[in-house]
């Protein structure tokens, strides 16, 4: 098969992959078809319209390389995001995204500018394939690298964990190149990589995913280091185990109602996992522990606003459990706020309410 003929098929592919959905009518099909075959060259960069069909409302909006259109499946928790090259009618990428928490789900796939596919990833297992090797000159030192943090999650935390709760991130990890330069780890560079960052994801569940909860920096010689001298590294604490986490959401937030947390029709616990660094240990691979949290908001205040800046605070109630054994370690009081004027604003994460 020609390219030109390989670009075209990919084309319909990518023209009626992510806006055909059961349903459409014979019309529907056209108008999506016509609508991402808009090279959209008469309008203006990031001047967005939509197509609303009976089973999905799509927009698209042209950037200064692609242009962009994004499917919103009706009755569907997700959104498909597919970039095609200015110009062309060739597919760049396709991703998807969780609704609303925007996580990355499902495969992408990325083509070059003859249509040809590069690589596929595997946001939901955490893999990342190259299929040709032209922008990719050192594939196999990243492969190599990847291969050693994770016989380090296995040696320390089994097989079984690995298999059961780790999701490697593509999109988190990185290269660089010793000298103050970096890219993410599927980026193309021509420079060869002399320091490493791989960062994984712990999955709980298909709805409870904690990001970057390993995050190890490996030289240039491919052993671990600290570049920055302080928690550089998310590393590993010793357990006796290896069959894996014993909490589920469900069974902490009934543990932690043992322990005095109320619910209501309005207000509802949510869990996280967080890294616990041990403060004189952040320089080693063993240097602190995993804790799994329930949290409760018990309070919000509304501050006057001062200076056209508004202010609220959220307090809570937060129980701390050790994910391996169910074993309650302590309850905290922790906060929040957001903070908003005109033209900004900002919300924080959890901090010890002191």
């Amino acid at each position: 098969m020609t390219t030109v003929q390989t670009s075209t098929t990919l084309l319909l592919i990518g023209l009626l992959s992510f806006g055909s959905c059961n349903g459409q009518t014979k019309s529907e099909v056209g108008k999506v078809v016509q609508f991402k075959d808009d090279f959209l060259s008469k309008k203006g960069m990031y001047k967005s319209d939509t197509l609303q069909i009976s089973t999905a409302m799509l927009t698209r909006e042209r950037y200064p390389y692609v242009r962009c259109i994004t499917t919103y499946p009706k009755d569907q928790k997700v959104k498909h995001v597919e970039y095609y090259y200015n110009d062309t009618k060739i597919l760049e990428s396709n991703i998807s995204y969780k609704l609303p928490s925007e996580d990355l789900t499902g495969i992408t796939k990325h083509y070059n500018t003859n249509g040809q596919l590069e690589y596929i990833q595997d946001h939901d297992k955490g893999t990342w394939e190259v299929v040709k090797f032209d922008n990719f000159p050192y594939y196999q030192t990243l492969v190599k690298r990847k291969k050693y943090v994770d016989s380090l999650i296995i040696a320390n935390y089994g097989q079984r964990f690995f298999d059961n709760y780790v999701v490697w991130s593509p999109e988190g990890s990185a290269f660089y190149n010793g000298k103050g330069a970096g890219a993410t780890w599927y980026d193309y560079q021509e420079w060869e990589p002399k320091e490493f960052l791989l960062r994984y994801s712990i999955k709980l569940s298909e709805d409870e995913i904690y990001d970057e909860q390993f995050e190890i920096h490996l030289d240039s010689a491919g052993k671990t280091f600290f570049p920055f001298n302080y928690d550089d590294n998310k590393g590993f604490e010793k357990i006796n185990t290896k069959n894996g986490f014993v909490l589920t959401k469900q069974i902490s937030i009934d543990k932690a109602k043992q322990l005095g947390l109320v619910e209501n029709d309005t207000t509802k616990a949510f869990t996280f996992l967080s890294w616990q660094f041990n403060e004189d240990k952040k320089l080693e691979l063993f240097n602190g522990h995993f804790t799994y949290k329930v949290a409760i908001n018990t309070k919000t205040i509304k501050h006057e606003p001062k200076g056209g800046r508004n202010r609220i605070e959220y307090k809570f109630d937060v129980y701390v459990f050790n994910p391996w054994t169910g074993q309650f370690i302590e309850k905290q009081k922790m906060k929040s706020y957001r903070e908003w004027e005109k033209l900004s604003g900002q919300t924080t994460g959890l901090m010890p309410d002191k």
